[in-house]
């Protein structure tokens, strides 16, 4: 064989083996450095939904009872082991959008996080009670002072992109729980006026994704909730 078609061989393995190296390395988690507490890992992180937690200014037992609320509604408490559960004890800086909401997500935030397998990541502060949570990408900023429902409430919308239905809200874009007639509920639930615009419909008269005072999804937004932990991963 020539010696020039040789060398060009080895060439090109040499740098499709460069080209794997770097591949491999970018499919691996970045981890920022900060530690990572496990506070309950039910699955190997790459097939789990990971959850992280931070605080602003509280200890790490504040979010405990988040915890506590999400593993014990449906349809959570069928599925516990698609659930990991972390920490990390830096502290982020959170802001107040507007003057009445929690917003925390912040590029110092997702670097903290980074140091845990993260899917979906929590903050929680001491605020106020008038000071809303939020939601914002796969960050839930949560005000300590609400009930821990409101923790359901905005891992609905950054999980399954549940809309407020309360009225008036922002109605989230690709939203699915807010229908502009009853029948494309299909039958699941029932139907009420009033789902983030007045002439949309919810399916459910006080699901929480309407008030933090349900501990129930309904019917139709469960079912929703379902369909994208099976299509998870």
């Amino acid at each position: 064989m020539n010696k020039k078609i040789i060398v060009s061989l080895f060439t090109l393995i040499a740098l499709i083996g460069v080209v794997l190296i770097i591949i491999s390395n970018l499919s691996k988690p970045v981890y920022s450095g900060v530690e990572c507490r496990i506070i309950s890992e039910n699955s190997p992180p790459e097939k789990a939904i990971n959850i992280v937690f931070l605080t602003e200014n509280l200890n790490e037992k504040a979010f405990q009872k988040y915890i506590k609320e999400f593993i014990e509604t449906e349809p959570f408490n069928e599925s516990k082991n698609k659930f990991n559960f972390y920490y990390i004890s830096e502290k982020p800086k959170c802001e107040l959008y507007k003057g009445i909401a929690l917003f925390c997500y912040s590029r110092n935030l997702i670097n903290l996080a980074s140091s845990c397998p993260n899917d979906f990541i929590a903050v929680v502060s001491d605020r106020d009670r008038k000071i809303r949570s939020s939601a914002y990408m796969n960050v839930m900023s949560i005000n300590y002072k609400l009930p821990p429902t409101v923790f359901l409430h905005e891992f609905g919308h950054v999980f399954a992109n549940l809309a407020d239905e309360y009225v008036p809200a922002q109605l989230r874009r690709g939203s699915k729980n807010c229908k502009k007639t009853c029948e494309e509920f299909e039958g699941i639930g029932k139907c009420y006026k009033g789902c983030s615009r007045e002439n949309l419909f919810r399916s459910s008269y006080a699901s929480i994704m309407k008030t933090l005072n349900s501990k129930e999804y309904g019917d139709y937004n469960t079912l929703l909730i379902k369909q994208k932990m099976e299509e998870w991963k």
